[in-house]
């Protein structure tokens, strides 16, 4: 992470040819953001806070996740949605 901003502050004239046009993307995702290193939370840009689905989005992740599976008739969905 040190040397992607180092690279940035770069001076453009000095730029390696081979290195135009190429991005660096750092992803990072957590179900406990309050655990991580204050070090690495200061170099995230960006932050953005996804909550968890409600019962809806939890209904229809069921829905597209098993689609194409053949799941007994006597599984209730309405009881996973609500235990999950």
């Amino acid at each position: 992470m040190d040397g992607i901003q180092a690279s940035s502050n770069m001076d453009v004239n000095n730029i390696d040819p081979d290195m135009l046009g190429k991005n660096v993307m750092v992803l990072a995702a957590t179900n406990r953001p309050w655990d991580l290193d204050d070090a690495m939370i200061r170099r995230l840009e960006k932050r953005i806070y996804i909550p968890l689905p409600g019962e809806k989005a939890r209904a229809k992740l069921f829905e597209i996740n098993l689609q194409d599976l053949d799941v007994d008739e006597s599984v209730d969905f309405d009881k996973l949605v609500e235990i999950t």
